[in-house]
Order: structure tokens, then sequence, then C-alpha cells
């Protein structure tokens, strides 16, 4: 329990300062994220919201807060936005585009004022509601305006502070059943009512916690990692700072670069060699003499998976190529899921801005996420940089329909392919961020998750999320490894949000009947 001289002369300087207060507790919460994973900040932030939110006397300055609190937790989370235009040449608008996405991502924290406003203040209930109104929040912005679910309260559970790397996996585990926004509303829930002055609530979110990570310890060591031992990958990661990558006269020499990790001896025969997104810095399609240069070094009998853009009447792509022992281009995925003024520019035609990647022509998107197969690997499903962000969106759906369900899922891959270029987010938090997120689709999905960064952070992934091999940040260097097996199709790949809807409306439920009784008691008396 907080105590109580801690929590008297906090309401003092909620009173005198409220607006910076709510301020700086969210700049608190961004440090549960990666790579601090500071457990504390999220209990202590959203304790010291729900207590000055408990102390505005209007909607209107409830709405105030929370969007304050919004500003000081995407600021302080997502600052990291502004190294890409500096890597762009464009430095001079990284602050403002970080504070501009702040301003407007804030927003989406304002709903949960209407998900309180009608509950009795420093109750159970509004702690509930303020749960389910963060949770929905989140969900809102993970899915408008083509969505960013990027730093979901799910995600805090890494190698922290308070907690080690065992203990966060485990309690990541649950993902495997109700997804990020199933465990992001547990974690809010959690960390709401762990402050709770009830005791018999902080002993039962305290229980809840030791059993989700038993239940996780518990599968994990029954789940051990099983690998394809026929099937050797080399991962390579160039390390090309990204003020270089685009210039010239350096282009080919970069190519070099990924050839000669490419080349450097292996132990076993290679099945395939993994090079980051957009590892060539040319249309591919239009280039035979680079097509020629990198049948050098595909494996015998084996396959290169090269991040890459193409031409197609007169439309741009970018995303993964497939090379064989020819220099052929055996199959191409293009990204479906761009990143709105990195990759193209919305509303174009009134906007007098280009994207902040080299050429003057917006990428054109894909027709959809693909499961690929080769003769050379089991079948995968690839994601290119933005697209491993999305829970539930990272598996092809067909489009045959029966009388139960409208979508059918198509051929399950066996592994996910994430190719990214990480280096635009320079030495910050973001290429950390992006590493935990790609990992839980790993977990929901089942799926081993295998990554390639140009500046990092690479990794092999198994289905359970376990990092088997890493090359950290900036550096230059290559892996090799025996491919993980995937896992049977998890509840989460089957069903999707629906525990996490289904667990929303039954804590709102309680809420607005614990709202009933207390409002009946207090007429009674």
């Amino acid at each position: 329990m907080i105590d109580i001289r801690l929590a008297l002369s906090c309401k003092v300087l909620f009173n005198k300062a409220p607006y910076l207060s709510v301020f700086t507790l969210g700049t608190l919460m961004a440090l549960a994220f990666a790579p601090v994973y500071f457990l504390p900040g999220i209990i202590i932030s959203l304790w010291g919201l729900i207590m000055n939110l408990d102390q505005a006397t209007t909607t209107r300055q409830t709405i105030q807060r929370l969007y304050i609190f919004g500003l000081g937790f995407f600021l302080a989370s997502m600052h990291w936005v502004g190294f890409a235009f500096r890597a762009a040449d464009m430095g001079w608008v990284g602050i403002p585009a970080a504070v501009l996405l702040a301003i407007i991502l804030s927003f989406f924290f304002i709903p949960i004022a209407f998900f309180i406003i009608s509950f009795k203040h420093e109750t159970i209930e509004r702690r509930l509601a303020f749960a389910v109104g963060f949770a929905i929040c989140e969900w809102l912005r993970g899915h408008l305006f083509t969505g960013l679910p990027w730093n979901l309260a799910g995600s805090i559970w890494g190698t922290g502070t308070f907690y080690t790397h065992d203990i966060g996996l485990s309690v990541l585990q649950s993902a495997a059943w109700i997804g990020v926004y199933g465990l992001s509303f547990l974690t809010v829930l959690a960390a709401t009512l762990i402050t709770s002055p009830h005791r018999f609530l902080r002993n039962s979110v305290c229980f809840f916690l030791i059993f989700l990570s038993s239940i996780g310890m518990y599968h994990l060591k029954h789940k051990p990692t099983e690998v394809h031992n026929n099937i050797k990958i080399r991962l390579v990661q160039p390390c090309i700072e990204q003020r270089l990558k685009w210039v010239p006269g350096k282009l080919k020499n970069h190519i070099k670069r990924h050839m000669a990790l490419s080349t450097l001896v292996a132990k076993r025969p290679l099945s395939a060699i993994i090079w980051p997104e957009a590892a060539v810095p040319m249309l591919l399609n239009t280039s035979p003499d680079v097509q020629h240069m990198l049948a050098q070094i595909v494996p015998s009998s084996g396959v290169l998976l090269t991040g890459a853009s193409r031409k197609e009447n007169n439309n741009i792509y970018t995303g993964l190529s497939v090379l064989n022992t020819k220099g052929e281009i055996i199959h191409s995925y293009d990204k479906t899921h761009l990143v709105p003024f990195g990759e193209y520019v919305p509303f174009k035609q009134f906007l007098p801005v280009e994207k902040i990647t080299p050429g003057a022509i917006d990428f054109t998107a894909g027709k959809g996420i693909e499961t690929v197969s080769l003769q050379q690997l089991p079948p995968f499903s690839p994601l290119i940089c933005y697209e491993v962000l999305f829970p539930g969106e990272v598996v092809q759906i067909s489009s045959a329909t029966t009388k139960h369900s409208n979508k059918l899922p198509a051929k399950r891959p066996e592994w996910l392919l994430n190719l990214t270029n990480d280096a635009w987010y320079g030495r910050s938090s973001g290429p950390y961020q992006h590493l935990a997120l790609a990992r839980l689709r790993a977990i929901e999905e089942g799926l081993p998750l295998i990554r390639a960064a140009n500046n990092g952070i690479s990794a092999v992934i198994d289905a359970n999320g376990r990092i088997l091999y890493k090359l950290r940040l900036d550096d230059v260097g290559f892996v090799d490894f025996e491919l993980p097996k995937p896992l049977k199709a998890t509840f989460y790949s089957h069903h999707k949000e629906a525990p996490y809807w289904a667990m929303l409306i039954v804590t709102m439920g309680i809420a607005v009947a614990l709202h009933r009784k207390r409002c009946f008691r207090e007429k009674s008396v």
C-alpha cells in the first residue's frame, strides 16, 4: 500500500501543479518500456494519474489532465522519431516532428475520461473503469488512421529492474491466449489495483501475477526449443550508417559489404542467407548486373532473401526479393502496410511535402500479407519493418468463406521473417522497443521469428519468445543458426481479440454492478 503520508504529500502537489505533475507521471511511465523496463514506473505513474484525476472537479479538467499525461508519455517513449529526420538530413524537422506526433497520439488518452466520469472518486469501480478505458484507447490507437500499436502496456515485460528475464518472458506467454491487447489490459488493471487501499485487492493482484508467471514458466519448461537440424541459415547485419546508405557512389560498396559477410566460411552448408530491409539500394528487377553479382554468394541449392525495391507498371514497391543460384528473382513480396510520411504521403494532393525516404515517387502498397512457399525452406510469412507491429495481422488470411466464418486462415506459415532497417532510429530506445514488439508476434502466433536488421537488433526468436541469438545495436557480423520449429496454432491465432473484448465486458459489468450497489446503499442511509 502506498504510504499515507506520501499520498497526502502527492495530493498537495497535484493541487498546486496538476498539469506539471501529470506530464511528469507520463514521462515516468515511459521508463517501464524497453530498454529500461522499470516496472515501478507504470505502477507509480498510473497511481499518480488516478489520484490526480480524482481531484479534477469537471469533465474538462479530467480531459486536460489525461491529454497532458499522454504528451509526457509519448514525448518520452517515442522521442526517437526525431532521429529518422536527422538520418534523412532533415534534422531541423526532428524535434517538431516528435512533438507533433505526441500531440496527435495524446488524443487517444481522452476517451478514458468518458469511462470514469460516472463513477465516484476513489472507488474500486472507478479503477476498474479506468483500466477498461485505457485498454480500449490502446486498441483504438492500434487501429485508427492506419494504426500505431507501439509501446502498448503489455510490452513492458522484458528484463526489468525488479524482475528477471525468466519472469518477464513467463508473463509474456499469456499473449498466446489473449494477445498483447489482452495482456495490456491485465497489466494496467494490476497496476491500478495494486495501489488500492484495500488489502484484499492488493494481495489478489500479487497472487494473480505469481499465478500468471507460474503458468508461463510451466509452459516454457515443457516446451523447449526444437529446430530443423537440416536447415542452416545465415543472418547478416552489415551496420551501414543511414546517412551513407543512399549515397550514389557507395551503393555497390554497400552490397559488397553484405556479400563479404555472406561468403565467410560456414561450418555446415547453408540453406539460405538473409539480408535486411533495403539491403539492395536500387531497383533490383531492373538491375541485371546486380542480380548477376548477387548470384555469386547464393548458397548451392539455396536462396538469398533480401530486402529490395522493384518497379512494375510505373509503380515502385519495397519489400522482399528471393534469388536463386542464377541470380533470378524467383519470388517477390511487396510491403503492404506502408509507413505514413516515411514511404508515402497521405493526402498528397493537399500536403506539399515529400516522404523522408529517398526518391520522389511514393511507394505503392502490396496486395496483402502472404505465405511464401519455397522448395529450399519451410513456408514463411515475410514482414517488412513496420508490418511486425500489428497483432493478429502477420499471417495471411484467405478470402474463402463458410457458414460459420467470414474468413478462413490460408496455409499456416512455419516461421515469420522480419526485415528491417532500424538505423533510422539512431542510438535510441527505438530499436529495443521494435525488437520487443516483434517478439510478441512470435508468442501470439506460436511461430519462430527471424529478424534481420541493418544496424541492429537482429535476432533469432523461437515460438515461445526466447531470444536464441542476437546481434546488438551497431554490431557488424552474422549469425548461423538452425531454423526453430513452430508450435501448434495458438488460441490467439484462432480467436484473435475475442478474449480481450470478453475481459473488458466482464470487468465493466462488475464496475457498473459495484456502482449501482454503492448508489443503492447511499440512498438507503
